[in-house]
C-alpha cells in the first residue's frame, strides 16, 4: 500500500510539473517587476535584517518567508527569471503531492489520486504558478495542507493514547511550524484554525466518535495554533500599521460589513464557476467586468442560495460522507478570508486566490469519482481521464498569457476589454506608442468606470505633464493623492506642476494640506523648498533643503537641490559644500558641471567674498 501511494504521489508530481514546464523560460511579469526585479532590497540575503521587518510592498502586506524565497532565488540565479519559474513549478508539484496525501486520509487511493491530478492540472492555478509572485499562494497552501496533516496525525495519536512518543511531538511541532510558515507566506493562511477544526470533525466521523472527544484529545494544540495566528496578526499590524495594509477593492469603498457582503454575494457564483467549470478565465475581474451591486440582485440571491445549500449539505452528510463536509468547510473557510467580508482586500476576485480553496473542490470531485467508481468503474476511469486531459490542455494553453508583460496586456484587453484596468493599460500602451490622444481618451474612460483608482489619475497626470499641460497635470496628481494619501510623490508633483503653471497660491495650499498628513516626509519637504524658490526666497529654500539633506545624508538628489538653491541665493559656502558632497555620492552626476560652473561665475573661490545673511 505504501509503495502504491508513493508511486501515485510521484505520478502526481510529474504531471503537475509537466503541465507548467514551458513556463520555465518566461520573463518577470506584472507584479514580478515591482516586487522582484526593481526592488533591490530583495536582491541580497545580506539584507536579511531589513527583509525580516519589511512589508511585501513598500507600504503594504507582510510576507517574510515568501520574500526570503525570492531573495534566495535572486542571489542563486543572479536575477535570471528562469530559476524563479523552476522553483514555482517544483513547489506546485510538492503542493499537489500534499493534496494527494490529504485526500488519502479520507478517500481510497484511486480517488485521492484523481483529486490530486485534478489539482495538478486545474486551470484556475495558472496565475498562481506561471506568475512568479503567485508563489505566495502555492507556499501558503502547501504549508497549510502540511499543518492539517500534522494536526490530524496528532489527533489520531492522541485518540490512541500516545502522549509522549517522538511521533506525537513531531506532529505537534509540525502543526505549529507549518502554521507559522503558511502565515509568513500569505494572509489566506488565517483560515487554518477553522481547517484544523474541520480535520477533527473528519476524524470524529471516520472513527464514529464524538467531535468533542477528538478535539479534547489535543485541544491545547489547537489553542496554540490560534495563539500563533493571533501573534502573527499583531506582528503584521506593527509592520504594515493596519490589519489589511492594502487598498480597498473597487466598489467596496466606505462600505461596512453588510455592504461588502451584498457586493460579494453575486461573486459566489464566479467562485463556483472557476472552481468547477474553469473554461473561461480572465486576467482581471475589476469593474466593469464585474459590476459591484449596491443592493440585492437576482445573482446575489442565487449566490446566497448556493451558500445556504452548501452549508445544509455539509451538515446533513457529515456522518455518511465526511469527505464532502470537510471539502465544503475547506472551500468556505479559505474563500471567506479573501472574500472582502471581514476586511476588504485590493481585488473583488482574482484567480490566484482560488489556489487554496481549490483543495476542497478537488477533494469533493475525488469523492464524487469514488462514488461513481463503485457503481460503474469503467465510466469513472474514462471520466477521470477526460477531466485530467481537459484540465491539462486548458492549463497549458493558458500558460503563455504570463510569458511577458506584452502578452499579458494583450490578453487583458481580450479577457476584460471594458474593465477599468484594461482601459487604463490600453491607454498607457497607446501613449507609449506615440498615440497620446487615444491614450488620454482611454485613461479618461477608465476613470469614468472607476474614478477612485489613484494609479490611473497618476498615469493621466504623467501623460499631460509630458505635453507641458502643467495645470491639468497638477490637478490629476493632486486627485491621485487625495484618493491615496500613501503616495507622497503624487502630492509633491501636484505642488511642482502648480508652480510650473504659475499657480503659486494653489501650490502653497496643496503643500499646507499635504504637510498636515506627512509633515516629515522627504517629498513634502522637497515641495516646501520648491515653493520657497518660486516665492523668490532662495535662502529659505536652501535652508529647508540643507536640513533635509542633513537628515538624509545618503541621498545625492538632496545635496544637488541644496547646491542649486545655494547657487540661486549666491551663497558660496553651502554651494561648495553641497557640490562636494554630491560629487562624493555620485561622481558622474549630470548637475555637477553646471554647479561647478555656477560656483566659478559667483567667484566662490575668491577669499573674503561677501555672502547673504541666512534667515
Amino acid at each position: 500500500m505504501k509503495r502504491s501511494s508513493a508511486l501515485a504521489a510521484l505520478g502526481v508530481f510529474v504531471v503537475a510539473c509537466v503541465v507548467y514546464a514551458r513556463t520555465a523560460g518566461y520573463d518577470f511579469t506584472y507584479d514580478d517587476v515591482a516586487i522582484i526585479k526593481d526592488r533591490t532590497l530583495f536582491h541580497s540575503l545580506a539584507n536579511w535584517r531589513q527583509i525580516l521587518v519589511a512589508p511585501w510592498w513598500p507600504d503594504a502586506l507582510y510576507r517574510p518567508f515568501a520574500a526570503f524565497t525570492m531573495v534566495a532565488n535572486w542571489q542563486a540565479g543572479g536575477g535570471d527569471p528562469r530559476p524563479f519559474h523552476l522553483v514555482n513549478i517544483a513547489l506546485h508539484g510538492a503542493a499537489s503531492v500534499l493534496v494527494f496525501y490529504l485526500a488519502r486520509t479520507m478517500l481510497g487511493i484511486g480517488a485521492a489520486a484523481v483529486a490530486a491530478l485534478l489539482f495538478a492540472v486545474h486551470p484556475v492555478h495558472v496565475e498562481a504558478v506561471a506568475n512568479v509572485v503567485g508563489r505566495l499562494e502555492v507556499l501558503a497552501t502547501g504549508f497549510a495542507v502540511a499543518a492539517v496533516l500534522c494536526y490530524r496525525a496528532d489527533g489520531v495519536l492522541a485518540a490512541d493514547g500516545d502522549h509522549t512518543s517522538w511521533r506525537r511531538y513531531g506532529a505537534t511541532f509540525g502543526t505549529l511550524l507549518f502554521t507559522l510558515m503558511a502565515l509568513a507566506s500569505k494572509e489566506s493562511a488565517f483560515a487554518l484554525p477553522c481547517l484544523l477544526l474541520a480535520a477533527d470533525l473528519l476524524t470524529s466521523s471516520v472513527r464514529e466518535t464524538s467531535f468533542e472527544k477528538v478535539f479534547r484529545g489535543h485541544r491545547l494544540l489547537w489553542v496554540a495554533s490560534v495563539v500563533v495566528a493571533l501573534g502573527w496578526l499583531v506582528l503584521r499590524a506593527r509592520v504594515v500599521s493596519d490589519l489589511t495594509g492594502l487598498e480597498v477593492a473597487p466598489g467596496l469603498e466606505e462600505l461596512g460589513l453588510m455592504g461588502r457582503a451584498v457586493v460579494m454575494l453575486p461573486i459566489v457564483l464566479q467562485y463556483a464557476r472557476l472552481l468547477f467549470f474553469p473554461a473561461r478565465l480572465s486576467v482581471d475581474y475589476s469593474p466593469d467586468f464585474i459590476v459591484p451591486a449596491s443592493s440585492i440582485t437576482g445573482s446575489g440571491l442565487l449566490g446566497l442560495a448556493l451558500v445556504l445549500a452548501a452549508a445544509a449539505t455539509a451538515i446533513v452528510v457529515r456522518r455518511r460522507a465526511p469527505a464532502v463536509t470537510f471539502a465544503i468547510i475547506w472551500m468556505a473557510a479559505t474563500i471567506f478570508i479573501v472574500a472582502n467580508i471581514i476586511a476588504p482586500t485590493g481585488v473583488l476576485l482574482a484567480e490566484r486566490t482560488l489556489y487554496f480553496p481549490s483543495v476542497g473542490a478537488v477533494i469533493l470531485a475525488g469523492w464524487g469519482w469514488q462514488v461513481l467508481s463503485a457503481r460503474a468503474s469503467s465510466v469513472a476511469v474514462v471520466a477521470a481521464a477526460l477531466l485530467v486531459v481537459l484540465g491539462a490542455t486548458r492549463t497549458m494553453s493558458r500558460n503563455p498569457v504570463w510569458r511577458s508583460n506584452d502578452a499579458l496586456y494583450r490578453q487583458l484587453s481580450r479577457d476584460a476589454p471594458e474593465s477599468y484596468r484594461a482601459l487604463a493599460v490600453d491607454g498607457m500602451l497607446a501613449a507609449q506608442a506615440g498615440d497620446t490622444r487615444r491614450g488620454e481618451a482611454l485613461l479618461r474612460r477608465s476613470i469614468g468606470v472607476h474614478p477612485l483608482a489613484a494609479w490611473v489619475w497618476r498615469h493621466l497626470g504623467n501623460l499631460v505633464h509630458d505635453q507641458g499641460r502643467y495645470a491639468e497635470a497638477g490637478t490629476y496628481f493632486w486627485t491621485a493623492w487625495r484618493v491615496d494619501h500613501s503616495r507622497r510623490l503624487d502630492a509633491e508633483r501636484a505642488v511642482q506642476d502648480a508652480l510650473r503653471a504659475g499657480a503659486f497660491d494653489t501650490a502653497e495650499a496643496r503643500l499646507n494640506e499635504a504637510a498636515k498628513v506627512w509633515p516629515d516626509s522627504v517629498e513634502i519637504r522637497i515641495a516646501a523648498g520648491d515653493v520657497a524658490l518660486a516665492r523668490g526666497k532662495p535662502l529659505k529654500a536652501m535652508t529647508l533643503r540643507r536640513q533635509l539633506a542633513w537628515d538624509n545624508p545618503g541621498l545625492p538628489e538632496l545635496w544637488m537641490l541644496t547646491a542649486d538653491a545655494a547657487f540661486q541665493a549666491g551663497y558660496c559656502p553651502e554651494l561648495l559644500r553641497s557640490a562636494r558632497r554630491l560629487k562624493v555620492l555620485e561622481p558622474n552626476a549630470e548637475e555637477l558641471p553646471r554647479l561647478e560652473a555656477g560656483a566659478g561665475r559667483l567667484g566662490c573661490d575668491q577669499p573674503g567674498r561677501a555672502v547673504p545673511t541666512l534667515p
